[in-house]
This record gives C-alpha cells, structure tokens and sequence, in this order.
C-alpha cells in the first residue's frame, strides 16, 4: 500500500462514519424512537388477491379499522 494514500483512505473512511452517524442522528427524536414522517394515513381496500401482500403487513394491519 502506498503510504501516500493512506491518509486519503483514513479520511474516506471517517467521511462515511460521520455520514452513517449524522444520519442516525437525525432520523431520531430524544427518545430513541424514529422520528414520525407525518400523519397516519387511513386507507380503505376493497379484497382481493392482489392486495393480500399489503394486508397481510404487519405495519398495515396494526392500525386496524375505526
């Protein structure tokens, strides 16, 4: 390895730590938890086979009807 690249990789390498970190960071509220993105939306399906993939999802379906 040339020792003249080692500090380029060195600072490529913090670059992208401080990217992962500085995304992880602003994608949580105080608590830890993810940051909402907005409001739930309230969908209404009619069935049919097509949409069994989107019922069956565990984040559709916690939500349940009113």
């Amino acid at each position: 390895m040339n020792s003249k690249r080692l500090p380029l990789i060195i600072g490529a390498v913090l670059t992208v730590l401080v990217v992962i970190g500085g995304v992880f960071y602003f994608t949580q509220d105080n608590s830890g938890a993810p940051v909402s993105t907005g409001p739930v939306t309230k969908i209404t399906c009619l069935g049919g086979s097509e949409k069994s993939s989107l019922m069956a999802d565990p984040e559709v379906s916690r939500h349940g009807p009113d």
